[in-house]
């Protein structure tokens, strides 16, 4: 596949409302700080919780390329663990992988590897145990792009095979149910000709193999996946222009139907009755059907939903605000969905991931762009309940 294509269709996953954008104007002025006005409420029996409110901090992160870098996925094992991924090099042509590591008091690159000699990327990272963690992306030496997976085993970050993929292809999300159990999703073909599909990699302790995935005709790409146990997997991308849900029970990948507008990016495993994807829209699992149940403000897309029961869970993302991009950030206390002020930041910013701690706490990354390039972004949000 095309590598440019290819860069285009990840930064489209990562906000679909940046299609719209022709390059990024740095406002200084502009910020996410005060206060946000509330999202469509969303219909719920429940008791509301006690009134909670999110102070963000931008937390400090390496630097490790003067060109610049980007962080795409995280995940927060613990209050001392959280692992950061992405590239370093100019946004258009990311040159090595990035991954850095949040010990409890700070954040550090640590050695990565690389695939090609071209181009490398990291777009997302799962972590089982503190000894069992893996990441996902992309990787090219000049021609197609391959999928590109890399493992932690408590001592090392390690290229682990993968199998060649016919016509390109690449990855963008990951789920790590055992150590013989993990799921990587992404798509293979040509998307300049509007033929990529679905795909669906599993690691059985030994070796990946590719997954039969039957999502119809036309072109299809899966964006994320999360697991409640290894006979319950769901997925989510897009089929043609519109929405794909697809789910592993033990046996074989089926697909779940769905109403909503545009394509998702994000889904949140929470429990066999209780998950969530977004991307234009904020949709529900009950454990028989999805039902909308949200609304994205207008002009935004969301790229990650994360949390550790229904009562807390964020979805964060990027929108278009008086011409440049802002941070996308929404929570749902388990009766209604509310807009959050995010943690305010030079230039246009955009998150990428979301990963909620034990504690509750979230780990929020992406980047922002400055008159020195594009930088990483790591930022944390606390939770407080009146």
């Amino acid at each position: 596949m095309n590598d440019v294509r290819r860069r285009a269709l990840r930064n489209g996953l990562i906000a679909t409302v940046l299609a719209g954008l022709v390059g990024l104007t740095v406002d200084a002025a502009l910020s996410n700080r005060g206060p946000a006005p509330e999202a469509s409420p969303t219909a719920s029996t429940r008791t509301p919780r006690p009134v909670c409110k999110a102070a963000w901090e931008v937390v400090p992160n390496p630097q490790p390329d003067p060109r610049g870098d980007e962080l795409l996925g995280v995940a927060a094992l613990s209050r001392s663990l959280a692992w950061a991924v992405g590239a370093t090099g100019p946004p258009d042509a990311p040159t090595a992988t990035l991954i850095e590591r949040w010990d409890g008091e700070r954040w550090t690159a640590v050695s990565s590897p690389n695939g090609g000699q071209v181009t490398n990327l990291l777009r997302a990272v799962d972590a089982r145990t503190p000894a069992d963690a893996w990441a996902v992306g992309e990787t090219s030496s000049g021609g197609e792009t391959q999928p590109l997976i890399v493992h932690w085993d408590g001592v090392a970050w390690t290229l682990s095979a993968v199998p060649s993929v016919t016509g390109g292809g690449s990855l963008f999300g990951v789920a790590a149910i055992r150590p013989d159990d993990v799921w990587a999703v992404g798509s293979t073909g040509d998307a300049t000709a509007g033929l990529e599909h679905a795909l669906a990699l599993h690691w059985d302790g030994l070796a990946w193999t590719a997954a039969a995935l039957h999502v119809g005709q036309g072109r299809s790409l899966l964006a994320d996946v999360s697991a409640v146990s290894s006979s319950d997997v769901w997925a989510v991308g897009y089929h043609h222009n519109g929405p794909l849900v697809v789910h592993f029970d033990g046996r074989k990948w089926t697909t779940s139907p769905v109403e909503a507008p545009g394509t998702l990016s994000a889904v949140d495993a929470i429990g066999t009755g209780e998950v969530w994807a977004g991307g234009a829209a904020l949709i529900r699992w009950n454990g028989s059907q999805w039902t909308e149940a949200g609304t994205v403000r207008a002009g935004g897309s969301v790229t990650s939903l994360s949390g550790v029961d229904a009562d807390g869970l964020w979805a964060v993302g990027a929108r278009s605000a008086r011409g440049t991009t802002r941070s996308l950030i929404q929570r749902f206390d388990g009766v209604r969905w509310t807009l959050a002020a995010g943690p305010g930041v030079q230039g246009p910013d955009v998150l990428t991931d979301g990963s909620t701690a034990p504690d509750g706490s979230l780990w929020a990354v992406g980047y922002h762009d400055v008159p020195q390039g594009r930088f990483g972004l790591v930022a944390r949000a606390r939770v407080t309940c009146a």
